[in-house]
């Protein structure tokens, strides 16, 4: 197991932190327990969408949605229940923050709605890193 330092992520006109301790692969990284997954993804927002419609995915059971404030601008954070089981899990809380030309989405999976929950911590530290490369 590789134990990876925090490093600073740049995609997509802005950077984040890593999370310490968690295993990176691509877009993608595994917390040090395996239990939880980070997932990170970026598209051109097309005008008058809403970044729900184009992020979250299809036949998602919506269980809250919580008001953000990130250093991109306001956004939201969806747990969701997935009504058919994925690699990556059943229970995702997705983090969608609105530019006005793309939309952010960070997110963790995981088997159970405790492990998500536990590890919303990490999903605040990754977007509270946020920061914008294009000057």
């Amino acid at each position: 197991e590789t134990i990876t330092a925090p490093e600073i992520i740049e995609r997509d006109e802005i950077s984040f932190v890593s999370p310490e301790g968690w295993v990176g692969n691509g877009d993608t990284w595994t917390s040090p327990d395996g239990d939880v997954t980070l997932l990170f993804a970026a598209q051109d927002r097309e005008p008058g969408s809403e970044p729900e419609a184009v992020m979250l995915p299809q036949g998602a059971v919506n269980l809250d949605r919580e008001e953000i404030d990130t250093p991109l601008g306001p956004g939201a954070i969806h747990t969701i229940e997935l009504t058919e089981a994925t690699e990556q899990g059943v229970y995702e809380m997705h983090a969608l923050v609105r530019t006005d030309d793309r939309i952010y989405d960070w997110w963790i999976a995981a088997e159970t709605r405790e492990a998500l929950d536990a590890h919303r911590d990490v999903l605040d530290q990754v977007l509270a890193s946020v920061q914008r490369t294009d000057g």
